[in-house]
């Protein structure tokens, strides 16, 4: 996997180094596969972030931190929140994120996940039973999966045409007719300004040591972020709520689609 993924990167900057109109890499791993994706990408971002930490040059400039493609979105995956744990700590040492900063790698994990909320713990429970942790804090990242833990996670995403808290089950309703795929019209929009992320090597005073945004609109969704992430961190782990995305296999609506697209489009930060 790792070769097959850094071929398609080679592929895709080579490709755009000829075009004028540049062509995007998005990598989106679901379940086991979100796992495969990354463990085959996980050293690649860890080197990516020790290559400009820490994130702000001797002349107080901030760097862009370079990822892999133009996006990677893992949707429940099944990943022991342990494996997080240095990317998730160096990101924390940041000085500043750039401001030109884009997410790199999100996590998307529904709170009504039962494969990764119930049945991945107790796998985990087994598979690690004779292995030695430090302490309590390392045993449940251990059994506990990446978007169920909740010291790692930044962001969390609901309908806000609903009311707070709202518990809604959303189910998909992107219907195919004569191979046309029917969108409601907050998903088939256009949106105006918004542009493909590029890599880059600009920099700038960077966001310091200010929180993330506290919620984006993106059309009838609200994304609440936690007031512990630094704003600019590429990082992501989003927990969703089931209007927004119900169960292991229910990302196939127009709710968290949008959220997708939104992502690949740029826009959020």
């Amino acid at each position: 996997m790792p070769e097959l993924l850094s071929a398609l990167d080679a592929f895709r900057r080579e490709f755009n180094n000829s075009r004028k109109d540049p062509s995007a890499l998005i990598i989106i791993g679901h379940s086991l596969g979100g796992t495969i994706v990354f463990e085959a990408l996980a050293s690649i971002f860890k080197a990516r972030l020790a290559e400009v930490w820490p994130g702000v040059d001797v002349d107080g400039t901030s760097r862009v931190v370079s990822g892999f493609g133009d996006l990677v979105l893992l949707v429940n995956p099944a990943i022991e929140a342990e494996r997080w744990h240095s990317i998730h700590d160096l990101a924390e040492t940041y000085a500043s994120f750039s401001k030109h900063q884009r997410p790199l790698l999100v996590v998307a994990s529904s709170e009504t996940d039962s494969a990764t909320n119930t049945w991945f713990p107790v796998g985990q429970w087994f598979g690690t039973l004779f292995e030695k942790t430090r302490d309590r804090e390392q045993r449940q990242a251990l059994i506990t999966a990446i978007g169920n833990y909740p010291p790692f996670v930044t962001h969390h995403l609901s309908r806000g045409d609903l009311p707070p808290g709202d518990k809604t089950l959303v189910e998909g309703d992107l219907h195919v007719h004569r191979c046309i795929c029917e969108m409601p019209d907050f998903l088939a929009a256009p949106e105006v300004g918004y542009t493909l992320p590029q890599a880059s090597e600009q920099r700038d005073e960077g966001w310091g040591a200010q929180p993330c945004t506290a919620q984006q609109h993106i059309g009838p969704l609200l994304l609440t972020c936690d007031p512990r992430v630094q704003k600019g961190n590429p990082f992501w782990v989003v927990r969703v709520s089931p209007n927004v995305l119900h169960e292991h296999n229910g990302f196939f609506n127009p709710y968290f689609l949008l959220f997708v697209r939104r992502l690949v489009l740029g826009g959020l930060e």
